[in-house]
């Protein structure tokens, strides 16, 4: 998944490994809080869209999940970041 930069961050883009990312109903190390938009289900797995600002993600996972908020942990060796040239 990738992120387009914003103004605050003008020149850098992010790049998440989808089947990398959890959602979890309470708060804990390498969790962001976010809004599950929507969760549908893709027969085998389940797609996320979740949104914090002007950031919106899509993750996958093999459980259905309420819509609201959520904690997303995102392991920081599954981030990567880069300037654009």
């Amino acid at each position: 998944m990738k992120s387009e930069p914003d103004s605050g961050r003008d020149g850098l883009n992010a790049v998440v490994r989808i089947e990398n990312v959890n959602g979890f109903d309470r708060p804990g190390e390498s969790r962001v809080k976010m809004k599950l938009e929507d969760c549908l289900s893709l027969g085998e797995a389940w797609e996320y869209r979740l949104t914090s600002g002007d950031l919106s993600l899509r993750a996958h996972g093999k459980r259905q999940m309420p819509q609201g908020d959520v904690h997303v942990e995102i392991s920081p060796a599954d981030v990567w970041i880069f300037a654009d040239h």
